[in-house]
């Protein structure tokens, strides 16, 4: 799949923030370590209605699991992994995914915001006075 990177600002982007950024939107950097918290959370509200014993099974069973398991793999660099704090550290700076094409496009906050704005002000969305459902 083709990931295009638009960078809209005038600053040089770092090739460890490109390369990860050219990654695209599905990519998900694995994370340090295991999400003990979130998985004992989705576990009891997912046996929540079960019987006593089978929750009792079940909630052995995940400890055993959560006992036993290691972090995953690391996906990404420590470079690439630096590049992206630094990335999420600059505030002027906002990436978005574009509409169309796969892209990921890069833009200054002062350019991103006034656009956003236009977007929210009339006449952009407008009501009608159609009644929906009513026939004459």
């Amino acid at each position: 799949m083709l990931v295009t990177l638009v960078n809209l600002t005038d600053k040089t982007l770092p090739s460890d923030a490109i390369q990860i950024l050219e990654e695209g939107g599905n990519f998900t950097v694995t994370p340090k370590s295991v999400l003990e918290t979130e998985i004992i959370t989705n576990v009891e509200d997912a046996i929540s209605r079960l019987p006593w014993k089978d929750r009792y099974t079940i909630r052995t069973d995940v400890a055993c699991i959560l006992r036993t398991s290691k972090p995953p793999k690391g996906n990404i660099s420590l470079a690439e992994w630096k590049a992206l704090q630094q990335l999420k550290q600059d505030e002027s700076l906002i990436i978005t995914l574009a509409d169309k094409d796969n892209a990921t496009v890069i833009t200054s906050m002062d350019e991103y915001n006034p656009r956003i704005k236009l977007l929210h002000e009339p006449p952009t969305y407008v009501t009608n006075n159609l009644q929906y459902g009513t026939y004459h």
